[in-house]
């Protein structure tokens, strides 16, 4: 793992009922969550910056941890088909363990928002915080009915589930790498068609291991072939995926590129005379704003390129008539958002 030092001992962590609940959750059609008070005991991994503390990624102060050193290497790489952003890939130096149920709640106080499992999979979950959702429904939180094989069998993700055992997990993510592989090759070759049904399913097969950035890396790209097709609607819905559902994969580089392409489509919809509501101009400004403002308190994002991301998010204000002073960094708070929304969403 280039640039990440292990601590002693970390290499023997692993939960694999951990994420064989959020596997057969997730399976089950439930919400992505995962209640600390179910694993008493449990050390989860927790990437550590420059200064020692944990990652701090995208809008919503998202802290990923994992259930085991594959599913945090996973997530260290950079997404796949982009090219490099140094400033805007989490920096991580060392890891370090936090133990379950009460290592969550000093994370939130410490300043964390957003607590995610495994945002690479697999079976990304929200641990805790403000998760931007609407809220938990009861059946989200029971254990999901198990699915029974021949001669009632379970059927469920168990402990043999290749995605729960590490050491089949890389024959998966190489046939999800290979996906993507195969989509962008089609791409460059002038295939669209082919590039966005191999792109469809590099995305399903993310979401079924819960690895949602690897996912998300097939809707961005797939979002400006739609758009390029002509099916605006459905590529800028994408692209809004990838930006707004950035505390799932924690990754400020998509959460960028999602942003981008929601700006520049608003602007284009304009320019041919739609409609475009001033509340999307002023929503997609203030998330890049944050986006900047999180990634330069982490250390990574230069003062200049802090700035040129505040000016881009001017522009988007201001394209759609909206005032430049709209910014509120209180709305962003978890206490700002129970005040906005009333709950937890």
């Amino acid at each position: 793992m280039t640039g990440l030092t292990v601590a002693a001992g970390v290499e023997d962590i692993a939960n694999p009922d951990m994420v064989a609940l959020a596997l057969r959750r997730s399976d089950a059609g439930l919400r992505h969550h995962l209640e600390p008070s179910r694993f008493p005991g449990a050390r989860v991994l927790v990437p550590l910056g420059p200064s020692g503390k944990p990652v701090v990624t995208e809008s919503f102060r998202t802290v990923p941890v994992f259930s085991d050193l594959e599913a945090l290497e996973a997530w260290v790489r950079p997404p796949y088909g982009f090219a490099p952003d140094p400033e805007l890939e989490p920096a991580v130096v060392t890891v370090g363990t936090l133990t379950l149920p009460g290592g969550i709640d000093e994370l939130l106080a410490g300043g964390a928002w957003v607590v995610v499992l495994n945002p690479e999979g697999p079976g990304s979950s929200h641990l805790g915080g403000v998760v931007g959702e609407t809220p938990l429904k009861p059946e989200d939180l029971d254990d999901p009915p198990a699915e029974k094989g021949f001669l009632g069998r379970s059927k469920g993700a168990g402990p043999n589930d290749p995605r729960v055992k590490i050491p089949e997990r890389s024959k998966l993510r190489d046939n999800l790498a290979q996906l993507l592989q195969q989509g962008l090759g089609a791409r460059d070759a002038g295939d669209v068609g082919r590039a966005l049904t191999v792109l469809k399913q590099a995305d399903r097969m993310g979401r079924e291991m819960g690895a949602n950035v690897s996912s998300v890396v097939a809707t961005l790209h797939a979002a400006p072939l739609l758009i390029e097709q002509g099916d605006r609607s459905q590529g800028s819905g994408l692209a809004n995926v990838g930006a707004m559902g950035s505390n799932r994969h924690a990754k400020p580089r998509l959460q960028l590129e999602g942003l981008m392409m929601v700006a520049d489509d608003s602007a284009y919809r304009i320019q041919e005379g739609k409609t475009v509501a001033a509340g999307a101009a002023a929503s997609t400004a203030d998330w890049l704003r944050r986006l900047a403002d999180v990634a330069l308190e982490q250390g990574s994002l230069s003062s200049a390129r802090h700035a040129e991301l505040y000016q881009r998010a001017d522009q988007i204000a201001a394209t759609y008539n909206d005032p430049l002073n709209n910014y509120n960094p209180d709305h962003w708070t978890p206490e700002g958002w129970r005040k906005d929304y009333g709950t937890d969403r």
